[in-house]
């Protein structure tokens, strides 16, 4: 199952290298490392996009209607921040892929606990690789290691908890892990 899941993104590798999306508004009238940013950010919610995608509706199969609906809302915020870099606000398009991912990453480890908490980890990281500021780096750290640790030590504060395989674990850490990689 693993060897067809790493097959699956093969294909979106190349889709994204062929229509370029990573490169959609880099301009030479900015910096070098401000147009690397740009280009990160436009990767990164590029590979948002297709991973909440496929959760979506692999959610919608399984019957986990809520968190399917977190997946749709998380891959059109996605779709959005590449519009909005497009547009050239580059600062509000990072926000956004910042917060968006981390209030639905941390929304999804409280509804089914410990599914996200290495996505939740790989957010941390690229939040700190990404802002500058001592305050926003606190700041994510701190509502990073609440969503990563309430659902870990107090598991039935959420009495709606939806329940995930041990194969759907294995699964999520295997694609984090991979994913946390090809950004760094």
């Amino acid at each position: 199952m693993i060897i067809i899941n790493l097959l699956y993104m093969l294909p979106y590798k190349s889709f994204l290298e062929k229509h370029k999306i990573k490169f959609i508004d880099s301009q030479s009238e900015i910096s070098f490392i401000q147009n690397r940013k740009v280009n990160m950010i436009n990767l990164i919610a590029a590979i948002c996009a297709f991973l909440t995608f496929g959760y979506c509706l692999i959610n919608f199969l399984t019957n986990r209607q809520i968190t399917s609906g977190l997946n749709l809302l998380c891959f059109f915020a996605s779709l959005s921040v590449i519009w909005i870099n497009k547009n050239k606000y580059y600062v509000l398009a990072k926000n956004i892929l910042m917060t968006i991912t981390i209030l639905f990453l941390a929304s999804i480890n409280f509804i089914t606990p410990n599914s996200t908490e290495y996505y939740l980890l790989c957010a941390l990281i690229i939040c700190l690789i990404f802002h500058e500021n001592l305050k926003v780096q606190i700041l994510s750290t701190l509502v990073i290691s609440i969503a990563i640790l309430i659902p870990k030590f107090y598991p039935n504060l959420i009495r709606f908890s939806e329940q995930i395989s041990k194969e759907r674990l294995i699964f999520n850490t295997i694609i984090s892990i991979i994913i946390l990689f090809y950004l760094i």
